[in-house]
């Protein structure tokens, strides 16, 4: 058997050291750890879009400054009956009490917002009166306002910062 010294292979290749370089960083390459936003670039565009998504719906759902269409009803003596705390519709007004629907609606007719009247209180004028505040997204040239079947009123948006006051029957 024939026996090897051991040789120092820088010796005889003059391009050993920068082989051995490139190697290295061949290896160091091989074995680092893949970045955090290359190992799930699907979950990324995923996240992604959810996220321009929600911020989207969030934009287009925001409206201009909300407003409240709010006021009183009153019923006029002889349009209702009282009890023990409050007084509802009676006769031709029994339609008006606590809780029938007040629906607002803007310019081109589109219902912007369902509310209720609050149950009736008799005031000093012995008169039964309902109150209501139902809020709307602003912006609208005007404003309608129905209770029950009653007709609609129609108020702008100046007028609806000292609130509405209606009226059934004689005053």
């Amino acid at each position: 058997m024939e026996e090897r010294a051991y040789q120092d292979p820088g010796t005889q290749d003059p391009d050993h050291a920068a082989r051995q370089a490139a190697a290295f960083a061949q290896w160091d390459r091989a074995t680092a750890p893949t970045p955090w936003w290359r190992r799930r670039p699907v979950q990324l565009l995923a996240a992604g879009a959810v996220i321009a998504a929600g911020v989207g719906i969030y934009f287009a759902t925001q409206s201009t400054a909300q407003v409240h269409v709010h006021g009183t009803l009153t019923l006029a003596p002889g349009g209702f009956t009282t009890g023990s705390n409050d007084c509802e519709g009676d006769g031709g007004y029994s339609d008006i009490t606590g809780g029938t629907a007040v629906t607002v609606g803007g310019s081109t007719g589109q219902t912007l917002g369902i509310g209720a009247l609050s149950p009736g209180q008799q005031d000093d004028s012995s008169n039964c009166v309902f109150s209501f505040d139902v809020p709307v997204p602003g912006g609208q040239s005007v404003y309608t306002v129905t209770i029950s079947h009653r007709g609609t009123q129609t108020v702008t948006p100046a007028e609806l910062t000292s609130g509405l006051a209606l009226t059934l029957g004689a005053s």
